[in-house]
């Protein structure tokens, strides 16, 4: 299932964004978490007010972050572990009032990138690997994971260049090398040389 753009939301939603957006940039974080927050219960799948909510998060934590909060998320994450609800719907609710706390936690990121990609919101999932990527950099299950998310969400080129980075670092990665077999597979299919003569192996090269 694709993303929900924005156009496709109704026009309260819209105008509900764009307050967000305006609120965002001007420093008013709470209103701009209430009105994404509002958006998104209806229609959890449009990343772009996922990306208007992150940012106002990371803003307001950076600004309000306390280390209670933050042990406080880590503890939530720890028992959303050992309850592991079964629902998807429910560990991304979960991981979502998580996040809430703190944005920073890539462990709820994950469980939320995951809980995505089960519903079927292949650009969602993708967006939370990259705020995984961005919080925890050296994670390089992580980026094997954004890259095949990628490839979900329709994005193969930067699967490729994200396979090739970790292969040149370590060439022999088998997850890697894996990813730059999916991702090349992808932008074959996705560019329609199918149908063209030749092997396997040819149209890949091409």
């Amino acid at each position: 299932m694709p993303g929900i753009e924005l156009a496709s939301l109704s026009a309260r939603q819209q105008q509900l964004a764009e307050k967000a957006r305006q609120a965002l940039a001007l420093g008013q974080f709470e209103y701009a978490l209430e009105a994404t927050g509002e958006v998104l219960r209806s229609v959890p799948g449009c990343v772009a007010v996922r990306r208007l909510q992150r940012e106002a998060q990371l803003a307001w934590s950076r600004r309000h972050g306390s280390i209670f909060r933050r042990a406080r998320a880590r503890v939530g994450l720890l028992l959303l572990w050992l309850r592991h609800p079964p629902a998807p719907a429910d560990r991304l609710a979960a991981a979502e009032g998580l996040l809430a706390l703190d944005p920073a936690q890539c462990g709820a990121l994950k469980v939320f990138a995951a809980a995505a990609l089960e519903l079927k919101w292949p650009e969602t999932a993708a967006f939370m690997r990259e705020a995984v990527r961005q919080q925890c950099p050296g994670d390089r299950a992580n980026a094997i994971a954004l890259g095949e998310a990628w490839i979900g969400a329709g994005r193969p080129v930067e699967a490729l260049t994200l396979a090739e980075e970790i292969l040149r670092e370590a060439p022999n990665d088998g997850p890697a090398l894996e990813l730059l077999r999916h991702a090349s597979i992808a932008q074959t299919v996705a560019e329609g040389r199918w149908e063209s003569p030749g092997t396997f192996r040819d149209k890949l090269k091409r």
